[in-house]
């Protein structure tokens, strides 16, 4: 269904809004004046659908006009910054958004060869990815193992590696990383959710975090912050691999 499409890339419509106009408060404006537009066609036509390929196109026909009307505030710092604004839609969407160059395409209006001299520009500038080290919060060590190897080919590193929720104190006030990868259960039988929770308030940083679990309604219930970052088991590694790029990147454009 399209309202549950649209709830699952919200913080990815959020961030690519950010990026494209600039300025974080006309950005969410602008979300939620396309989800109230679209909830109203929903309402008014049950048959009315998009793919999430049309959801971003209507979302870029719905802010470039404003993007493009008055020079952006770039409420962002590092690697973002520095692109130009066809280079951070290319970037994000391709990346983040998990599209294939021809669908980036399509929502851009340009062709395959347009993006892809967009991302090599970027890219070539060492823009992307945005390295960080990452933190992985998991009961198993195999599917720790896998993870590993996901975030690394994902263009990061391993930080370090916990199993139970007195270890992944541990190892996290001994290391620096820039984003938490969290099963729900830890090995103790504790939630990954109050780990992570004890970590954020040790180190005093505003770190992203990708939940990994099979009941993600439980993420939601145990946290009172916005929606994070959930993949769903078992998981896809394309998932892994976007999702992990899309919660580096917003820490930049937050």
């Amino acid at each position: 269904m399209l309202s549950d499409l649209i709830t699952s890339e919200l913080t990815m419509l959020r961030l690519y809004a950010h990026s494209v106009i600039g300025d974080h408060e006309v950005g969410d404006e602008m979300v939620c004046d396309l989800v109230q537009a679209l909830t109203h066609q929903m309402t008014t036509d049950p048959d009315f659908s998009l793919s999430k390929v049309g959801l971003y196109i209507a979302l870029d026909r719905h802010i470039l006009p404003k993007a493009e009307a008055k020079p952006a505030k770039l409420q962002f710092s590092g690697p973002l910054q520095k692109m130009s604004r066809e280079e951070r839609r290319a970037s994000l969407l391709h990346f983040s958004g998990g599209f294939s160059l021809e669908e980036t395409a399509s929502i851009m209006g340009c062709d395959g060869r347009t993006v892809y001299s967009l991302i090599e520009s970027a890219t070539a500038a060492s823009l992307l990815p945005v390295r960080t080290g990452v933190l992985i919060l998991e009961d198993e060590p195999h599917v720790a193992a896998l993870l590993g190897l996901l975030v690394e080919q994902s263009g990061h590193w391993v930080a370090g590696t916990a199993h139970t929720h007195s270890e992944a104190v541990n190892v996290a006030m001994q290391t620096e990383f820039g984003l938490i990868i969290s099963d729900m259960k830890l090995a103790d039988g504790s939630l990954g959710t109050r780990a992570v929770e004890e970590i954020l308030l040790r180190k005093k940083q505003a770190i992203p975090v990708v939940y990994i679990t099979a009941h993600p309604a439980l993420v939601q219930e145990a946290i009172s912050d916005e929606a994070p970052f959930l993949i769903r088991k078992p998981f896809d590694i394309w998932n892994v691999r976007n999702a992990v790029n899309r919660a580096a990147l917003s820490a930049l454009a937050a």
